[in-house]
């Protein structure tokens, strides 16, 4: 048994208003859209263009402004990077830098 895995990676282009209005990124979108990626349209272009599956999110940072800038002149780089990995991330994943997904391809019902 062969199990291929992709791992895709690309900018994240959400606003930060969107950032803070949405907790899940499983929102319609113009189907016909392929480029300048948040997480719905990247999930819109694999799931029904590419027939690929996504299995996991991954979240590398999410940058807060002006908060992140804050951090970063009072207590320096490791202490905003620490934020924008930690609480950050934690409280807003879908607001990260990157959209990171694990997919594969979508199995054909009369595989199962």
């Amino acid at each position: 048994m062969i199990i291929q895995l992709i791992a895709g990676v690309r900018p994240n282009l959400s606003r930060p208003r969107d950032m803070i209005r949405r907790r899940n990124w499983d929102v319609e979108v113009n189907e016909g859209h392929l480029q300048s990626w948040d997480h719905s349209h990247w999930k819109n272009l694999a799931e029904n263009h590419a027939g690929l599956e996504i299995l996991e999110w991954g979240f590398d940072a999410t940058v807060v402004q002006p908060f992140s800038n804050i951090l970063l002149r009072l207590f320096g780089q490791r202490a905003a990077i620490k934020f924008e990995t930690g609480i950050f991330r934690k409280f807003w994943p879908f607001g990260s830098i990157s959209v990171i997904s694990l997919m594969r391809e979508k199995k054909d019902s009369s595989e199962e």
